[in-house]
């Protein structure tokens, strides 16, 4: 294996830690924006039922949670979306290390 291969690999492993962060942050935002939906149902079925509200747990209160679950999942979200340009970037040098390989293997031969 020669340098450029040994660096393309090295290129091609940091591209996999970065598609595997990238799903694990989607997975995690999928999370909060299902738990972010379920507090809004939440909110809305309370906005009916005055009788149930306490200091608490009121339409504005659970609104405000769901709220803050939907920006707990966009930073998850952007993260996912950082991980996988990363992950694009380190694929496409892992290519470009491969290209110069095969070129200098040609002209040695």
């Amino acid at each position: 294996m020669t340098d450029l291969q040994a660096t393309a690999a090295q290129y091609r492993r940091e591209a996999h830690r970065d598609y595997a962060r990238s799903r694990a942050d989607a997975k995690r935002a999928a999370y909060w924006y299902q738990a972010a939906r379920g507090t809004e149902t939440t909110a809305r079925w309370l906005s009916g039922r005055p009788d149930m509200w306490e200091e608490d747990f009121t339409p504005a209160t659970v609104g405000a949670r769901a709220r803050c679950w939907r920006q707990v999942a966009d930073i998850f979200l952007r993260g996912s979306f950082r991980a996988m340009e990363s992950a694009r970037f380190h694929n496409d040098l892992a290519a470009s290390y491969d290209e110069m390989s095969a070129r200098y293997a040609r002209d040695w031969l």
